[in-house]
């Protein structure tokens, strides 16, 4: 390090020690101030392109959503195949079983629904 990288350094270190530092809260606040800012700006740009981001916007909702249901009804269904498998049930005639067993109890609900609400 030569020495005008020292004088550098001792220049900034005195900065960060001064009394503006110690009144406007130290490091951390201005760098949180200045990432405050920062990311407000780049908001303000993003607002003024966003026609520019539509499309790829409308085709994340569009997969977004049966992705989301899929990886639920995986988590919630997948134990019971599990079990169904030590019973000695194939993988695809348990989840045939399962996803039967849901449309039966939505109809189920549905028929039970309408006189109901008709």
């Amino acid at each position: 390090m030569n020495e005008n990288e020292k004088n550098i350094r001792k220049n900034f270190l005195k900065f960060t020690e001064s009394r503006y530092m110690k009144f406007v809260g130290g490091n951390d606040l201005v760098f949180s101030l200045i990432a405050l800012v920062l990311l407000g700006i780049v908001i303000f740009i993003f607002e003024k392109v966003s026609y520019v981001f539509d499309p790829f916007i409308i085709v994340f909702k569009t997969i977004a959503a049966p992705i989301i249901v899929s990886l639920i009804l995986f988590y919630l269904f997948n134990p019971i195949v599990n079990m169904m498998e030590r019973y000695r049930i194939p993988r695809v005639a348990g989840i045939s079983i399962i996803y039967l067993a849901v449309v039966g109890v939505i109809t189920l609900i549905v028929n039970l629904l309408i006189p109901i609400i008709g």
